[in-house]
């Protein structure tokens, strides 16, 4: 979609808005500056996503956000269905290794997620979901360079009510959700809210002459069930209490590798397809992840106090028959224990012309991750490795924000956040078979220290009630750390730096025609400084390298429009434009190895050139029996590469041969809403995914030279379809 498109649909669809008079759109609240306000008035670009919409597109989890927001990429990390891969403007960290830090953050009601590793999760009872893009630095901290994540869950009434749902599908598909409001007692509001999910897997696996009882019959299922329970109690009138836990558990089997390339796996490739496929080692993934929540706000007249004391774990066990095929030539398995806990507090208010946000951060967090190296046939069913990695990190944090009305019109906020971060690993590592060999003794230990200024400075300027345009300035940072999955003591205890970013931003919120059509822009330049980029290399430890690259400067821009028609029709559209290039990237040449800078000879990961997207949200019939409404969403994504690899041909690792396909999906839902039945309301809906079934390569592993250059795809999911039959009271 060029601009001249996208000007044109924004034509059409105030012109349709004008055709017509039409209901005014809701007013979106959001927290993104750690207050509530309106989105319209919020200078930052961010996408708000409330219940409704995310009800009527399954969008339980940070999982299928890509499809409705701009310069956002979130998907699985290959072969792991609980693991994601998060990119907001290019700025990604592709590896879910616990050492890592991702370069966007996800919070869950104000409770920051460490690690994406577990970061699939159906969040159960989500009310709103915001994407903040663009360094968020100041208000947020460490590792939200690229952009943050807030899911926001529903909160107890104190009325009793509630809603249940169960949905069947094609591939099996039963899920069972609920959601139940009690009723106060005295003080006490309460809300509980579970969800029940079984599919069937997209491929099945068969027997064969070499594995004829292969552990499983399937892959890329899904087997889960979340909770949540949150109780509310109000100490007095400007005092209030709030404990949330929430879990998730997923055993399922994780998404397969399709063979494409490598000599050993010639009889076994294909660039379609493939649904019937032979293994032979055992598979699984088993995640658990918890949290517990305890906010405090204190409302007094002027200012607003909030703690939130936070206890989080998780625990994933992922084996995967890599290589795909009945052969035993890749294997390997992945333990990892998880548990942070973290300290806010928070204070909000004004002063005649000042507003403010201030705030102190403690954050610790002591990960271990293990791999099993006899669980399965290792790597061409001789190699096998032990590797042991521990993590530790402790944060500590103080912000503040000053909003300054320099006149009616125009506000200036400058903000500041000060983070001190210390982090150690531990390693072990040792090949185990065919012979016995340590090649990091237990006992290697690396402690390293950080410490970031991240500063912002934004004006807000509104040209007229319907038009506010701002420009900001703000600075971001991704932690450092230690490359744990080096194999020797040197590249183990050599730490890699911090990774900055300064961004320039400038962005125009309009309201128009009374409220009945809303069009965001938003340009950005980002200069990057110490890149992190993590390159899979492969090889018998089937491990990846994060270097420090050097700068790059991305540049692009966003779009955001939203028509209410009429009162029965509204319309939305993104599009978003990336472009990043490296200004230096200091690494060893593909061919001849001399170091240098080869920013020409690499590419970005995740940054597909452009995207975009279509939603039509129609009541087609309204009946004193019920509504008959239609949502027709289309997504469009460019191809994009997965790994910084080099754009030579002779390469060991080739970028244009792992990359993600280009592909424009559709999705739609028919429901039959606002069905009275004494006083409870029923909805029946059909819905189907990817309707054209279209195939399509989502990520992909390259194994490089010291495994036969074997390569595997994972695919997509394939059309899905199914009913809904859901009551409300």
């Amino acid at each position: 979609m060029n601009n001249k498109s996208s000007v044109s649909l924004v034509a059409a669809l105030t012109f349709l808005s004008q055709s017509v008079l039409a209901a005014s759109l809701e007013e979106v609240i959001v927290t993104a500056q750690k207050r509530e306000e309106n989105v319209q008035q919020v200078p930052v670009a961010v996408t708000a996503l409330g219940q409704q919409f995310l009800e009527d597109r399954q969008l339980t989890s940070i999982e299928g956000l890509s499809s409705v927001t701009p310069n956002l990429r979130v998907q699985n990390t290959p072969g792991d269905s609980t693991g994601a891969q998060i990119a907001i403007r290019g700025g990604v960290t592709i590896n879910p290794a616990l050492a890592w830090e991702p370069a966007v953050g996800v919070y869950l009601d104000g409770v920051y997620i460490g690690k994406t590793q577990g970061s699939v999760f159906d969040a159960v009872d989500l009310q709103r979901v915001e994407v903040l893009r663009g360094p968020q630095g100041t208000l947020y901290g460490r590792n939200t360079l690229a952009g943050a994540i807030n899911l926001i869950t529903a909160k107890p009434t104190g009325d009793f009510g509630g809603s249940a749902k169960v949905q069947a599908g094609n591939y099996g598909l039963l899920s069972e959700r609920v959601a139940v409001n009690l009723p106060a007692l005295g003080p006490l509001k309460v809300k509980l809210s579970g969800v029940n999910t079984r599919r069937d897997g997209f491929i099945d696996v068969v027997p064969s002459a070499i594995a004829p009882n292969p552990d499983t019959s399937e892959m890329n299922s899904a087997k889960s069930h979340s909770g949540r329970a949150v109780f509310v109690l109000d100490l007095s009138d400007n005092l209030q209490a709030e404990y949330a836990f929430d879990f998730s558990r997923a055993n399922q089997k994780p998404r397969y590798g399709q063979p494409v390339a490598g000599a050993p796996l010639a009889a076994y490739s294909s660039n379609s397809y493939q649904d019937k496929v032979t293994i032979d080692s055992p598979v699984m993934e088993k995640t658990k992840t918890q949290g517990h929540a305890m906010t405090l706000n204190w409302d007094l007249d002027t200012v607003a106090f909030k703690s939130i004391t936070a206890l989080r774990k998780m625990n994933a066990h992922v084996a995967n028959d890599y290589d795909g095929t009945e052969l035993p030539l890749v294997w390997a398995a992945r333990i990892a224990d998880y548990k942070s806990w973290s300290q806010e507090f928070q204070a909000t208010g004004d002063l005649d012309k000042f507003e403010y946000v201030a705030g102190l951060f403690y954050f610790q967090d002591r990960g271990s991750e293990h791999n099993d190296p006899f669980g399965g046939p290792g790597i061409f069913g001789v190699f096998r490795q032990d590797s042991q990695t521990d993590i530790r990190t402790k944060t500590y944090a103080a912000y503040g924000q000053l909003s300054y009305d320099v006149t009616d019109d125009l506000t200036l906020s400058l903000g500041l956040r000060y983070t001190h971060e210390k982090k150690e690993l531990d390693k072990y590592l040792a090949t185990v078979a065919p012979f016995f060999l340590v090649q990091i003794p237990d006992g290697t230990s690396g402690e390293k220290s950080f410490h970031n200024l991240s500063p912002a400075l934004i004006a807000n300027y509104a040209v007229s009630e319907s038009l506010n345009v701002y420009g900001k300035w703000s600075r971001g940072f991704k932690s450092g750390g230690f490359n744990s999955e080096a194999s020797n003591v040197a590249d183990t205890l050599l730490p890699y730096d911090a990774e900055k970013v300064d961004a320039f931003e400038i962005g125009a919120k309009s309201d128009w025609l009374e409220h009945r059509v809303q069009v965001n822009t938003a340009a950005f330049l980002n200069k990057s400084q110490d890149m992190q980029l993590a390159t899979f290399t492969g090889g018998n430890g089937l491990s990846s390298q994060v270097t420090n690259a050097g700068k790059a400067t991305t540049w692009g821009f966003e779009v955001e429009a939203i028509a209410q028609a009429t009162d029965d029709l509204q319309l939305r559209l993104t599009y978003a434009y990336l472009h990043p290039e490296y200004d230096r990237f200091i690494d060893a040449d593909a061919i001849t190895g001399v170091i240098g800078d080869v920013s020409n000879d690499r590419v970005f990961p995740l940054a597909p050139k452009n995207t975009y997207s279509a939603s039509i949200d129609w009541t087609l019939l309204r009946t004193d029996f019920g509504n008959y409404r239609m949502v027709l969403d289309a997504d469009h994504t460019d191809s994009y590469y997965l790994y910084p690899y080099s754009k030579n041909p002779a390469a060991d690792q080739v970028a244009a041969n792992n990359k993600g396909d280009a592909r424009t999906l559709l999705n739609a839902r028919l429901a039959l809403e606002n069905v009275r039945v004494g006083s409870t309301t029923l909805e029946f809906a059909l819905w189907g995914k990817n309707l054209t079934d279209k195939e399509y390569v989502a990520t992909t592993l390259d194994f490089g030279p010291a495994l036969a250059s074997m390569r595997q795809a994972y695919y997509g999911d394939p059309r899905t379809y199914g009913i809904d039959i859901a009551v409300k009271w």
